[in-house]
């Protein structure tokens, strides 16, 4: 089933997920396989990192959970 999510942009770098982190957490590494390649990622520190196509190039991106 799915959720819709809740998404408020605060900055043009940050954005609050209003939901439960392990469903964020689990939606937030299925939209970056989509957009790229998750490289690493972590619960217990709550991260991800990984590498998206922006235009021609490849850009690191780093997922924070608080």
């Amino acid at each position: 089933m799915t959720e819709l999510l809740r998404v408020d942009q605060i900055s043009p770098n940050e954005v609050v997920v209003s939901t439960p982190l392990e469903i964020a957490f689990d939606h937030s590494i299925g939209v970056m396989n989509r957009l790229g390649k998750v490289k690493k990622s972590d619960r217990a520190s709550q991260f991800i990192e990984g590498r998206v196509k922006y235009g021609f190039q490849s850009v690191k991106v780093r997922l924070s959970f608080v």
